[in-house]
């Protein structure tokens, strides 16, 4: 897991509701993309918000003490300049909250490479993630019992994904 950043942002995931936040924009949309890939590849909740919603109420929430192994705290992309400081001090109550954030940065110095490298890193952690839960991503079991898919999979074991050591992010 330590050279792979996919694989250690959904260690971090596991058994925890990630807090996915980025700045408003194309960044927060990527974060609401990685929100709908965890629901649906590894069947776990996750929580998106963009700067002004980490500000103005995530940055107010006081957690029971459990909340401190529930919960994952993930920035999503760089925050433009104007904004740094306010970002660093939201950081700094969020410490203090004893939520440590885990930052994912792209490359790049285009909006776009960025964008395609986030978004190809979220499938990467969202289908790592559906592995340490067990899930097939594939399966989508509660949505065929809704009859919302096919029911291609019901009836079939579940099987667990290898983890593997090579492939993207």
């Amino acid at each position: 897991f330590a050279a792979n950043p996919a694989k250690q942002l959904a260690q971090r995931c596991y058994a925890r509701v990630p807090l996915l936040w980025a700045e408003e924009g194309w960044q927060s949309e990527i974060a609401r993309d990685w929100r709908l890939r965890i629901l649906r590849y590894a069947e776990s909740a996750a929580i998106v918000a963009d700067f002004s919603e980490m500000q103005h109420g995530w940055s107010m929430a006081r957690f029971p003490n459990f909340w401190i192994n529930a919960l994952c705290v993930a920035k999503i992309g760089a925050v433009a300049s104007d904004n740094e400081a306010q970002a660093n001090m939201l950081q700094s109550i969020l410490q203090k909250r004893r939520f440590n954030t885990i930052q994912i940065d792209a490359p790049g110095g285009d909006p776009v490479t960025r964008a395609v490298h986030l978004l190809y890193f979220g499938e990467w952690a969202a289908l790592y993630l559906a592995a340490l839960c067990g899930v097939e991503p594939e399966a989508r079991v509660p949505l065929q019992l809704l009859g919302l898919e096919p029911a291609t999979h019901l009836g079939l074991a579940r099987g667990r994904i290898a983890l593997g050591t090579g492939g993207p992010p």
